[in-house]
């Protein structure tokens, strides 16, 4: 490596925790390309969803700070309460527990984690660098690119900085479902993980409804037998934990690839 250059890190905009939920027993993901159709297998989580230096800002110092900051105080914790949920979840669907039982912590902490995934994807910067492109002067010595990244970064440290209570709070208000797939199907993923919908007339418009939205339902998978909602109140079903029909579950994983940006994940080949 020359002199004075730094190394270059791959950073996960999708947690590898949170993917490791969707791999086969060989410990590896399928996946498919949306850009170009073409399905991949046998991916390593850290391979995916990830982009070299996505987080690191030449504004601070050192340059991988909020890279080492999200890590250390959401992805690490997200490990412990995604296990958590889920093994209260199977059991509950198993019969061998009344209800899943999930605390008030564990729901405002799903929340903080899908605000999280909400605002750091690659989706956002790219729509910020459209923007970019519209709104600059001549003067501005900095790229679109540059300028997207920049800004993107500071929405993230600021959410971050509050504790992701602005999108966390207004998710967390909401009423939290957690729904299985029965055995033989199971959910998938994507690059832009968290789809927020509004219920209209019993369809689902993917249309930016707002967080706080008495019709919303956003949905956040969290492995490849489990999938959580954060519902309104015209959701009247009275249960916190659904097991789904394998046609409930296609019509969540044809969501789930509506809101993917270039690329779904998941168990089973594409």
């Amino acid at each position: 490596m020359p002199n004075g250059q730094k190394p270059s890190y791959n950073h996960h905009y999708v947690p590898q925790v949170y993917l490791h939920n969707f791999t086969a027993i060989s410990g590896r993901l399928c996946g498919l390309n949306l850009r170009t159709s073409t399905p991949f297998a046998l991916a390593r989580p850290k391979d995916v969803a990830a982009y070299t230096d996505f987080h690191n800002d030449p504004d601070w110092e050192p340059i991988n700070q909020l890279e080492s900051d999200l890590g250390k105080r959401y992805e690490g914790p997200a490990g412990h309460l995604l296990r958590s949920v889920l093994s209260k979840t199977r059991l509950t669907a198993a019969g061998l527990h009344g209800r899943p039982g999930i605390t008030r912590q564990e729901h405002w902490q799903l929340a903080q984690f899908a605000a999280l995934q909400l605002i750091r994807t690659p989706k956002m910067r790219d729509q910020m660098e459209a923007r970019a492109s519209r709104y600059r002067t001549p003067k501005v010595s900095l790229t679109n690119k540059e300028l997207a990244k920049g800004a993107h970064l500071r929405i993230i440290r600021s959410h971050m900085e509050a504790g992701f209570s602005w999108f966390g709070g207004a998710i967390a208000r909401h009423r939290l479902v957690l729904l299985v797939a029965p055995r033989g199907s199971v959910f998938w993923t994507s690059d832009a993980p968290v789809a927020v919908t509004e219920n209209i007339g019993g369809t689902l418009s993917l249309k930016d409804p707002a967080l706080k939205s008495d019709r919303l339902e956003l949905y956040l998978p969290l492995s490849s037998d489990v999938t959580a909602m954060f519902v309104g109140p015209h959701f009247q079903r009275p249960h916190t934990c659904y097991r789904l029909t394998p046609d409930e579950v296609a019509h969540h994983n044809e969501l789930t690839r509506r809101n993917a940006y270039h690329y779904l994940y998941g168990a089973e080949p594409f």
